[in-house]
């Protein structure tokens, strides 16, 4: 079985990305970049992925995509170095941070402020939240200890809107500094290159189910 990924999504989900990079600021000192990840919910459709749309979307009314690097800059110039330690992870290469849900960007955590505060409100929209994907800065795009605890409670969560199971996909690329390069140039540079070369292993989607544990499945770009 395989989860059929649809190029326009892929080059939405890169410009989602392009906007989520600060390719060029100071942490601690030193010359830096800072990686926040698009998280998506998906429609799917017999496996295949026929909608999509940034968590951010849902949760926040006041959301524009083009204002995040914005965002993303006065948040780490404005916060003191203890507050920047604490909310960027260990460098996933030379001086290249990934940024997490944090309380002076987004406060709590995405994902959980979605179903359990988001989704009660407005249930309707569990019709468009068939599964989730988000992006892993390196190459490897297996998924972490962490992904499968919040993919477990996603699971879990949507089962009380009628979903027998949930879909996690991740999207990965390699060395970070190069596809941050590309971030430097223009938007259509970036998606360009992250739409070439798109492997196999670029990919990892699982079925995760309310009480049965989850599965792998293939990955097919269409």
């Amino acid at each position: 079985m395989d989860l059929r990924v649809p190029k326009t999504f892929l080059r939405g989900f890169f410009e989602y990305l392009f906007y989520s990079i600060l390719p060029d600021c100071r942490i601690l000192g030193e010359k830096s970049s800072v990686i926040l990840e698009p998280i998506c919910s998906l429609k799917i459709e017999n496996m295949n992925i026929v909608g999509w749309k940034l968590i951010d979307e849902w949760i926040d009314d006041s959301f524009d995509l083009a204002k995040v690097r914005t965002r993303m800059e006065e948040a780490i110039n404005h916060a003191d170095g203890s507050d920047v330690e604490q909310v960027l992870y260990p460098p996933i290469a030379k001086n290249v941070f990934e940024l997490d849900d944090n309380p002076f960007f987004y406060p709590g955590q995405r994902l959980a402020e979605f179903l359990y505060e988001f989704l009660p409100r407005t249930p309707d929209l569990s019709k468009f939240t068939d599964g989730i994907c988000h992006f892993h800065p390196i190459e490897d795009a297996d998924l972490s200890d962490s992904d499968y605890r919040a993919m477990r409670r996603f699971a879990s969560a949507m089962e009380r809107y009628g979903k027998k199971h949930v879909v996690a996909l991740i999207v990965a690329k390699g060395d970070p500094h190069k596809y941050i390069e590309k971030s430097i140039e223009s938007k259509s540079q970036f998606v360009r290159y992250m739409m070439r070369d798109l492997r196999e292993k670029s990919f990892n989607a699982r079925i995760f189910y309310p009480k049965k544990g989850d599965d792998s499945i293939g990955v097919s770009i269409i």
